[in-house]
């Protein structure tokens, strides 16, 4: 497939399964406040001496996380489109099939997606990485697939029925060698009173020999995206950690964005590390999200989602001390 293509729709497969030192891998979120459960669905691949596909499971309630893995045979993708299919499970953009099972739990049924934001393209910025996108030596690479969908279908989780109906969905990705040394991410799409999607992502990139503390991050409300990235003049002005609790404050010129994050059970789910699944990191899906949007300091957007996304992982002491967060 064309290069440029690959960039400008960063939810196809973006490897090849020739490449070593390599993985792949998308990220499907659903969440239903009204049914009180939120899953997270990881199907993926790794190339390395133990070369596989995979799929991951983070249960948001409990935290209790599940791993399948199958035969690199067992993994086909499409050209053309979003299409990953491990055994007899598919994932497209628009779509689920699950048929899961093993000691621990059995997961099976199809949800479909619609309705569905995607991020604007253009040249400077063909996705979520901006200009980044067209750099070739990236550490990892992101991708947002969808700011956020409704779903419809249902899945059965040990013969317990779920309906996916006034649920919401969420599709993001990552590909390349490894995950950061350093970062903290966040992401929510289930907020009280709008229609409304968040994502932010800080760490540690490896670039040319060296290093920057790279952001990335969206608010979506009223049928406006606000970025705040590197690339765009973002700045991070505060990070504060403490147990469970994580305060943000970024600005980009006349806006600045607070966030406040607050995160119940993690759970352990398997991260790349040289293209083999080595490393792990903790991942809450239960996290309560409050973010304000400030506009020449009048507050344009306020409110909270609940059964968010949340990592935070290995916070060096490198990436304290160049945006001054306080532990």
């Amino acid at each position: 497939m064309n290069k440029i293509k690959k960039i400008f729709n960063p939810e196809y497969f973006q490897g090849n399964l020739k490449s070593e030192n390599y993985f792949e891998g998308w990220y499907y979120k659903l969440t239903n406040l009204e049914e009180n459960f939120s899953y997270a669905i990881i199907p993926g691949i790794s190339l390395s001496d133990d070369s596989h596909a995979f799929i991951q499971i983070i249960e948001g309630k409990s935290g209790k996380t599940y791993n399948f893995t199958f035969d690199i045979k067992e993994f086909t993708y499409g050209d053309k489109h979003l299409l990953a299919k491990i055994g007899d499970n598919v994932f497209t953009k628009n779509s689920i099939k699950l048929n899961l099972k093993n000691e621990e739990i059995e997961m099976r049924g199809i949800v479909d997606f619609d309705e569905m934001v995607s991020l604007p393209k253009t040249i400077l910025s063909p996705s979520i990485m901006g200009i980044f996108s067209y750099m070739p030596c990236m550490e990892c690479n992101h991708g947002v697939v969808s700011i956020t969908h409704k779903t419809s279908g249902h899945l059965i989780i040990n013969k317990n029925k779920l309906p996916m109906k006034n649920s919401r969905g969420y599709i993001e990705k990552d590909w390349g060698k490894s995950f950061p040394s350093s970062w903290l991410w966040l992401q929510g799409n289930n907020f009280k009173d709008t229609d409304a999607s968040f994502m932010l992502s800080v760490a540690n990139i490896p670039f040319m020999n060296s290093e920057f503390t790279g952001l990335l991050g969206f608010l979506y409300f009223d049928s406006e995206i606000h970025r705040f990235a590197t690339y765009n003049g973002s700045k991070i002005k505060t990070i504060e950690l403490a147990d469970n609790h994580l305060f943000v404050i970024i600005q980009k010129k006349k806006y600045v964005l607070i966030v406040n994050a607050v995160n119940e059970e993690f759970g352990t789910l398997k991260a790349p590390r040289n293209g083999a699944m080595t490393s792990t990191v903790s991942e809450s899906i239960n996290a309560k999200i409050t973010v304000s949007l400030e506009k020449d300091s009048e507050v344009i957007f306020e409110d909270t989602s609940y059964m968010c996304g949340m990592e935070v992982s290995e916070l060096s002491d490198d990436l304290i001390g160049k945006i001054n967060i306080k532990k």
